[in-house]
């Protein structure tokens, strides 16, 4: 019995082919299931109209991906966070961080699981990130991270040491 699938099927065949199986297969497992439906001659129109729209929509998705592709490869996301003296950041910058700014500053939806990254920024620095669009498009952005208060916050790292060393002759005094 001739069948065309509706869905993806293990070890059968993907949506729209038309394959041929146990006429007791098709009745009791795909038709039931809304896996498949008999290739009838209405059937096999349907099919080709329903292949002629998805050709259609395909295309659109693949032009407005090229679009999205170049609007974010010239972005540049700056993200400032909490750093020591040596750039060392206090926590991490993660796909999550990138994928909020640039939903913020390009006004594109960007899932955070789109944002590939070897392992979250810990470091201060400039970093190229890959952000997957689908369908194979791929847009490389580049990832600026900056300590915040930049040169005022080393000079708050620098002086805190000398704090404690003044207090702590004023607490001998008091103790004697």
């Amino acid at each position: 019995m001739k069948v065309i699938l509706l869905k993806d099927v293990d070890n059968l065949g993907d949506k729209n082919d038309i394959k041929n199986v146990a006429p007791g297969y098709a009745r009791n497992f795909l038709v039931p299931r809304g896996l498949a439906v008999q290739a009838t001659e209405s059937e096999m129109k349907q099919l080709e109209h329903r292949m002629k729209f998805e050709q259609r929509k395909q295309a659109k998705l693949e032009e407005k991906l090229v679009k999205m592709a170049g609007k974010i490869e010239s972005a540049v996301v700056e993200i400032t966070a909490h750093a020591g003296v040596d750039g060392k950041l206090y926590g991490s910058v993660s796909g999550k961080h990138i994928a909020e700014v640039l939903t913020e500053k390009m006004g594109i939806e960007i899932d955070r699981k789109r944002v590939k990254m070897e392992a979250p920024i810990k470091q201060t620095g400039e970093f190229e990130v890959v952000v997957t669009l689908g369908s194979g498009k791929k847009a490389n952005i580049k990832v600026i991270v900056s300590a915040e208060g930049g040169e005022a916050e080393e000079e708050k790292t620098e002086a805190a040491p000398e704090q404690p060393a003044a207090e702590k002759p004023s607490s001998e005094e008091s103790g004697e």
